[in-house]
């Protein structure tokens, strides 16, 4: 049977199953390059010391969980959400004073981003599985999730 764009429901779920594969490899990727220069910046040293340990996932995310505090990392991430915030507060077109072919708005939204990415890769968890699972999940929700906003 075919929908209304000409596809078989089979071919349909084949492309999405490609773009999601897309996304989870592309957030991947990112995640990958984020930490790394994180890494080179300092924002990790509490584990300078563990370099080219072979660790399991468990044991990574219990040794970073004792040595990293997990509050500093997420407020790290909520101050490029407030500065977004501000952004849009003051001017949502103004473009950034680094890198002005972009607004300071997602200039700041892609902070956030990448501290979440930072983030999520120095306790070894693999956000862009975990983003493709949640997008999968979010589609079979009602609309506004069934809240008013």
């Amino acid at each position: 049977m075919f929908n209304e764009d000409g596809m078989t429901e089979e071919a349909k779920r084949q492309l999405e199953q490609k773009d999601f594969e897309k996304i989870e490899d592309g957030f991947s990727t990112a995640q990958e390059k984020i930490h790394d220069n994180a890494v080179k910046k300092g924002f990790w040293d509490e584990l300078k010391d563990y370099t080219g340990i072979e660790w399991t996932y468990e044991q990574r995310t219990l040794e970073v969980q004792e040595r990293v505090n997990v509050g500093e990392k997420l407020a790290l991430i909520h101050s490029e959400i407030s500065e977004a915030l501000e952004a849009a507060r003051d001017d949502i077109l103004k473009p950034d004073k680094h890198c002005p072919k972009f607004t300071n708005f997602e200039i700041e939204l892609a902070d956030a981003i990448i501290r979440c990415l930072d983030t999520g890769a120095g306790f070894g968890f693999d956000l862009g599985a975990a983003v493709v699972a949640k997008m999968k999940f979010n589609a079979t929700r009602p609309r506004k999730h069934g809240k008013r906003f």
